[in-house]
C-alpha cells in the first residue's frame, strides 16, 4: 500500500514558450517527465516505448496549440480599411481590411518580413509596424496578401482597436 504524501503534487509543464505564437498555455503533465526518466533495471525496449509515447504526447500538444492558433486567427474581427501601405524597400500596397492581428492588402509583397507604414482614417499620425506575410494569392487583376503584425508599438494597437470598435459600431447601426 502506498502512502500519500500531502506535499507530493503534480505540476503541469507549459510548452507554449517553445511552440511559439501561443497565447494560451499548452500543458503536459509533469508525471510524463518523471515516467520517461531512465531508471536502473528498466528494459531498453520499455524505455524506448515510454520515450516514443512521450514524444506522441508532445506532438499532440503541439497539434492542439496549432489548431487553437488557427481558430484564434480566424476569430479576429476584421473591418474594411482603404489605405495606402508604404513598404520600406518595395512598392506600396493598398489595405483592404484590418484586424488586431494584421492587414489584408492588394498588391505583391516585397519580402517575407517587411516594415510598413499606413494611416487609419481619423488618426493624425501614420502607424509603423513590422509585418510577416502569412498568405499570398496571386491573381491577374487583384493579388491579395495577408500580413500579420510581427512587431507593433502598444499605442498603435490601441489606435487600431479604437478604429475597429468605431467601424464595427457603425456597421451594426447600419444593419
Amino acid at each position: 500500500m502506498s502512502v500519500h504524501n500531502p506535499y507530493d503534487f503534480d505540476i503541469d509543464v507549459d510548452l507554449s514558450p517553445i511552440l511559439g505564437e501561443s497565447e494560451t498555455p499548452t500543458l503536459i503533465s509533469a508525471k510524463w517527465y518523471e515516467l520517461v526518466k531512465p531508471r536502473e533495471g528498466r528494459a531498453p525496449a520499455v524505455q524506448a516505448k515510454l520515450e516514443q509515447t512521450f514524444r506522441n504526447v508532445v506532438l499532440a500538444a503541439q497539434w492542439q496549440a496549432t489548431a487553437r492558433r488557427q481558430l484564434d486567427r480566424r476569430r479576429a474581427l476584421r473591418v474594411p480599411l482603404l489605405s495606402r501601405v508604404n513598404v520600406d524597400g518595395g512598392p506600396h500596397l493598398v489595405a483592404c481590411d484590418i484586424s488586431l492581428s494584421g492587414l489584408r492588402c492588394s498588391g505583391e509583397p516585397a519580402a517575407p518580413l517587411m516594415d510598413v507604414e499606413f494611416k487609419l482614417p481619423g488618426t493624425p499620425f501614420p502607424i509603423d509596424a513590422r509585418v510577416e506575410v502569412v498568405s499570398f494569392k496571386d491573381a491577374n487583376v487583384i493579388p491579395l496578401v495577408g500580413l500579420r503584425f510581427a512587431w507593433i508599438d502598444r499605442p498603435y494597437v490601441d489606435q487600431i482597436a479604437g478604429y475597429i470598435a468605431r467601424k464595427r459600431e457603425r456597421i451594426l447601426k447600419a444593419a
